[in-house]
């Protein structure tokens, strides 16, 4: 959401992406109707609203660390591993 508050030009391609791709007013209808409305075809074909998130993601990623510890001390050929390191 920060991305698109700031880079309106890019706010306004992916709402009208949107608004073209799903025609009807989403939040005037109830959640039954927009899960029907909701499919995977459509989705699909959000190209620049899917290339706008894998840019965010790519700039921001989940997770740049994965952080492991060793429960019980380990040897790797030359490396040894002490317990809770």
């Amino acid at each position: 959401l920060y991305y698109l508050a700031k880079f309106q030009n890019y706010k306004k391609k992916v709402e009208a992406e949107i608004n073209h791709v799903f025609p009807e007013k989403i939040n005037q209808l109830t959640l039954e109707k927009i899960q029907e409305i909701l499919d995977f075809d459509k989705i699909q074909n959000l190209n620049l609203t899917k290339c706008f998130v894998k840019e965010v993601l790519r700039l921001h990623p989940i997770s740049s660390v994965l952080d492991r510890t060793c429960l019980k001390e380990f040897q790797y050929k030359k490396f040894k591993f002490p317990k809770y390191t």
